[in-house]
Parts: structure tokens; C-alpha cells; sequence
């Protein structure tokens, strides 16, 4: 095992500076770790100690460099702050008498509420309600997962009396993860429910994961969960030939994007971001994750209406 001096001096150097007023005090606190027995805490408490210190330290805000636009000129959203740092968030909101597409969001209002149970096949979906549900779906660092991937982009829909709205967080760096993940966790806990698309494979493991790294817990961990790619491979698997969200769009809600970005291309195109804050493609990205939440909000939509009308 490393020596500890070692592992603490390590740490020290993985965090930017944020002058030497910030970088002594860090010093300061890992030495006083080192040299004593942290008034009789563990090595594991110790060393959480110093990683919680470090993380409070955000870098110092840099220039983007020349030709760079930042993101904030290109996207209408706000920095909001919490007792764990800063992140962006952009807010946008339809009426429900918008068409997306071939769908209405105003099936909100006639949704039978045995035809999530149905279309999941899954009876312990009795009684859920679309209309109070949060629509999930997020950009991640990777596409294959694991606990190197982080959620950098996190797009949350949700109706309101006659309006749908949508909400974005996303971290500008790695050090406002802390921050998103408690914005974000403040606002589902008011849901009962939640909608995703492949969510139970990725988008809710990878969150998982990345609340437990924070050293708190996902708030709609056990709450019902519709998961539409199951649930519409169930539906229309033998009519079309793949049910990628944006092959059923096209087929089902009659739309094909224009301009967006590939997925493969997302977790590239952040990287690039936070190395140069050139927020031009990154805004690319923040349409392609309020498209994927309103049509999964708008295919759930169709479903039900389809198990309505006729069985699975």
C-alpha cells in the first residue's frame, strides 16, 4: 500500500490552483492529516476529509481562448448556486397545445391511467401517471458506462399544468458535478414517478453511481419506472426495423432532425469544450438532449394510445 504522505501528495497536485492563499491552506490541511491522527479518525476519514476540501476548491475562472464563444453567450440559462458550488441551467417550456411532430402534448390530459401497466407489461405499473412523471434522459462522458463516466448534461421534462417544461443542468467542468447532482437531486424528489429511454441499462445506474461518488443517494431509486425501449420494442418491433429514438421519431412522430449531433460524437465534442470553452458544438448538444426528452415525453404519449386503442 502507497504511503500515505504519498497518496495526500498526489491528491494535492491532481487539483488546479486557485492561488497560493487556497493552495497553502490545502497544503496546511494535508500536513495536519499526515502528522496526526485526525483526533482519532480513520485513514479512509482522513483521507475524505482532505478529498471534500479539495473539491470546494473550484479553479479560477480562465478567458476562453481567442475565436472561443463561451456557452453562455449562444444559450439563455442562469449559473445557480448551491452549498456545493455552482452549475448552468437552462429552462424552457411548451404549451401543451405544441405538436411534436405527429403527437400532441395535449394527450396529457386524457391518458388512461391503466395504459402504462399495459404497454410495459408490467402490473405494478397500475396507475401510472404520465402527467406527474419526470422524463429523464442524459449526455455522458461515454457511451459505454462505468464509474469513469460522468453525466455532464442531464435533461429533465415534466408537465405543469398546461405547460411542458424542460430543464438542463449541466456542469461547465468537472468540479461543478458536485453541485448539478444537488441541484438535480433537490428538484426530482418531488416526483413519483419517472420515464426514460434504455434509463434502467444506463441513464439510472450511471446517476446512481455518480450520487453514491458524492456521497449521496438518487432520490427516484425505487420509484415506478417506465423504461420505453422495452416497452416499445414490445409495441413495434415487427413493424420497424430498429427502435433507436430517433428511428422511431421518424417513423412514428413523422420528424427528421436536421443538423443534430451524432452520439458517438457527444463525448468528444464536451472534452473539447472544457479544454477550449468554445461553447459552439456544446450548444449542438443541449438540442439534441431537449429533443430526445420532449419525444420520449411525446412517444409515451403515442404508446399509451396505441395500448388504449388496441392490445400490445
Amino acid at each position: 500500500m502507497r504511503a500515505l504522505a504519498e497518496r495526500l501528495r498526489d491528491l494535492r497536485q491532481a487539483v488546479p490552483s486557485g492561488g497560493e492563499g487556497g493552495e497553502a491552506e490545502l497544503e496546511r490541511l494535508g500536513q495536519r492529516l499526515v502528522d496526526t491522527a485526525g483526533e482519532g479518525l480513520s485513514l479512509k476519514q482522513r483521507l475524505e476529509r482532505l478529498v471534500a476540501a479539495a473539491s470546494r476548491r473550484a479553479p479560477a475562472p480562465t478567458a476562453p481562448p481567442s475565436g472561443s464563444i463561451p456557452l453562455e453567450e449562444l444559450i439563455q440559462g442562469q449559473r445557480v448556486e448551491n452549498e456545493r458550488g455552482e452549475f448552468f441551467l437552462v429552462e424552457k417550456e411548451l404549451h401543451l397545445d405544441t405538436w411534436h411532430g405527429d403527437v400532441a402534448l395535449s394527450r396529457f390530459h386524457v391518458i388512461d391511467p391503466e395504459s402504462v401497466a399495459i404497454l410495459a407489461g408490467e402490473p405494478e405499473l397500475h396507475g401510472f401517471d404520465l402527467g406527474r412523471a419526470a422524463f429523464l434522459d442524459t449526455e455522458t462522458t461515454g457511451l459505454a458506462g462505468g464509474t469513469g463516466t460522468a453525466a455532464f448534461l442531464v435533461g429533465l421534462g415534466f408537465r405543469q399544468g398546461d405547460r411542458f417544461h424542460l430543464r438542463q443542468y449541466f456542469m461547465r467542468d468537472y468540479h461543478e458535478e458536485a453541485a448539478l447532482l444537488h441541484g438535480l437531486g433537490e428538484d426530482l424528489r418531488r416526483f413519483p414517478s419517472l420515464v426514460t429511454f434504455n434509463g434502467r441499462l444506463f441513464d439510472i445506474p450511471l446517476l446512481e453511481a455518480r450520487f453514491r461518488l458524492n456521497r449521496t443517494r438518487f432520490p427516484l431509486t425505487d420509484v415506478p419506472h417506465l423504461d420505453l425501449l422495452p416497452a416499445a420494442r414490445r409495441l413495434w418491433k415487427e413493424r420497424l426495423v430498429t427502435c433507436r429514438l430517433q428511428s422511431l421519431e421518424a417513423a412514428l412522430l413523422g420528424m427528421r432532425r436536421s443538423g443534430d449531433v451524432p452520439g458517438e460524437e457527444i463525448p468528444r465534442i464536451y472534452f473539447d469544450y472544457v479544454r477550449r470553452h468554445d461553447g459552439r458544438a456544446l450548444a449542438r448538444v443541449l438540442e439534441h438532449n431537449r429533443l430526445d426528452v420532449v419525444s420520449l415525453a411525446a412517444l409515451a404519449l403515442l404508446a399509451t394510445l396505441w395500448v388504449s386503442v388496441s392490445p400490445a
